[in-house]
């Protein structure tokens, strides 16, 4: 059976003036009184056994469901808690996927920039060594056709510009522990970009340029270069790295550094 709907068109009765009564008398000695107002919406205002009975009903069936009756509170909380955790998971997804793009975009850039500076460095180290190869040949062909006032004037304005140069440039000193021989030397190999240095005179520093991580070993295999790994960019410009040439004897090599043996006597 389909519910009745309650009704909801109530109205509140209306008169003029005050309420009209006649008084009858009764046979048995009593009396009545005949309600003679004149009303208005009289015929909607009476609220009735039959409405407040059925609304009672409605209230006390949908209250035992949610009490007493059924599960109906408990599946309301149920369904209400699912959609809470498929919202948390579905947005926990989003973010982890937003995540991964964002690492995935920074390390695209990062390696684009990075290509970028190894091909910058090549270049300007081809430019440069291009330059300085033309400018040794035309200055052997012309300094025998200057004068020695002029020449040696030349020569200072080089040795001033090249000391500029190298004050741009990182400066790599090795101090020999050992006492090496003169057929000793320390190779510094950028692993970055796989050029390789060599130093024999360790009287004079070593001028870098080219940013990366660098390797630095001895040639002989006795001898170690402690610390022997480092990594310089353009902030390290016009600063100085020092390292030492030592004797590898009773040494460990660890990490890049040196130290020596400790026996552990049980």
């Amino acid at each position: 059976m389909a519910w009745e709907l309650l009704p909801v068109d109530y109205t509140d009765a209306v008169w003029s003036g005050l309420k009209r009564f006649n008084q009858i008398e009764n046979q048995d000695g009593t009396v009545s009184f005949e309600d003679v107002t004149v009303y208005s919406q009289k015929e909607k205002s009476f609220f009735g056994a039959r409405d407040a009975n059925r609304m009672n009903e409605a209230l006390n069936t949908l209250m035992s469901m949610v009490e007493q009756g059924t599960d109906l509170y408990e599946a309301f909380q149920i369904y209400f808690n699912t959609q809470k955790s498929l919202f948390q998971s579905a947005s926990n997804q989003d973010l982890e996927a937003f995540e991964i793009y964002l690492d995935n975009l920074q390390a695209t850039a990062n390696a684009d920039v990075g290509a970028l500076k190894n091909k910058y460095t090549q270049e300007m180290n081809t430019f440069e060594a291009q330059q300085q190869a033309l400018f040794t040949t035309w200055f052997d062909l012309i300094k025998g056709q200057l004068g020695t006032d002029v020449a040696g004037h030349l020569q200072n304005e080089i040795d001033e510009l090249m000391t500029h140069v190298k004050n741009l440039a990182i400066k790599v000193h090795v101090i020999d522990t050992v006492g090496v021989q003169s057929t000793d030397s320390v190779v510094i190999t950028n692993l970055t970009t796989g050029t390789i240095y060599r130093m024999t005179d360790f009287t004079k520093p070593l001028y870098l340029t080219e940013a990366g991580t660098y390797r630095l070993t001895s040639s002989n295999e006795n001898y170690f270069v402690a610390p022997a790994v480092m990594t310089i960019d353009h902030t390290d410009v016009m600063t100085s790295k020092q390292f030492r040439l030592v004797d590898g004897g009773g040494l460990a090599f660890v990490n890049g550094y040196v130290g020596s043996y400790v026996n552990h006597a049980n």
